[in-house]
């Protein structure tokens, strides 16, 4: 669990607000997909599941590059960013579907997928052990599972750029890790 969200804060406020931003966020968060993506070796029709899939981006575009014949799924806890994901799709991409559910918990699909990818989803599980366990069992034998996540805040520029920038012109009070990260970074200056 990083940055003291809990998975249920996705499925209420914090999934909107995502929904509000979603062409910023995507576009921001895009390059990462090329190398997630890359690392699932999609070399034959197969089933794919994105786990948190949030607005559907990294859904969309793993079913782009995955050959005729695959399925992509993207399962999200919060029904507001799967409402928008299912909305995507364009009728050459029939092989996707949406669904709302906590893949942190919810039982392994029958057949079991061969690839698994998050890109900043499965950073938010509450038991992290537990979830990647039943994660396990959505997978194949064999299969692939390919995840991004943020680093420790303090060593993340994405995070910390704007507090830094903002810590130049006012003290920041005490709080979030971000600001403890930034405080000891200065400090050890």
């Amino acid at each position: 669990m990083t940055g003291g969200l809990e998975g249920s804060d996705w499925a209420c406020e914090r999934g909107e607000k995502w929904v509000s931003q979603l062409p910023f966020m995507e576009a921001t968060l895009a390059p990462i997909d090329e190398p997630l993506i890359s690392a699932l070796q999609i070399d034959g029709p197969l089933r794919i599941a994105d786990i948190g899939c949030g607005g559907g981006g990294t859904t969309l575009e793993a079913a782009r590059r995955a050959p005729t014949g695959s399925i992509v799924d993207g399962f999200d806890i919060s029904p507001a960013l799967i409402e928008t994901a299912g909305a995507r799709p364009s009728p050459s991409e029939s092989g996707v579907n949406f669904e709302v559910a906590d893949a942190s918990t919810a039982p392994a699909p029958e057949p079991a997928y061969e690839r698994l990818l998050s890109r900043f989803g499965v950073m938010f599980f509450g038991d992290q052990s537990a979830a990647f366990a039943n994660l396990r069992r959505w997978l194949a034998p064999g299969g692939r599972f390919a995840f991004a996540v943020w680093g420790p805040v303090g060593e993340n520029p994405w995070m910390t750029s704007a507090a830094e920038a903002v810590s130049t012109v006012i003290d920041l009070p005490p709080g979030p890790q971000i600001w403890r990260s930034l405080h000891s970074r200065r400090a050890s200056r």
